[in-house]
């Protein structure tokens, strides 16, 4: 059985419920689908690439991974 995105958990991960995360679980389950030898799967590895939020009249932040930025360059 899989869970993909906000309604899956994995045991001591606590992962955000975005769409980054739902989409590179995707592509770990097509990866585990498509294995032809059980032991070569690894366990899911989430990997942060950032996060926005749109604040409102042009205002952002952006949480990457070198730097944070926000106002209007957000």
């Amino acid at each position: 059985v899989y869970a993909l995105g906000d309604c899956a958990l994995i045991k001591n991960q606590s992962l955000p419920c975005t769409a980054q995360v739902a989409k590179q679980q995707a592509q770990y389950l097509a990866k585990c689908l498509n294995q032809l030898n059980e032991k070569d799967i690894h366990p899911f590895m989430y990997y942060p690439k950032g996060m926005m939020v749109y604040v409102g009249e042009w205002t952002a932040v952006a949480d990457l991974k070198q730097r944070e930025v926000s106002g209007r360059t957000a």
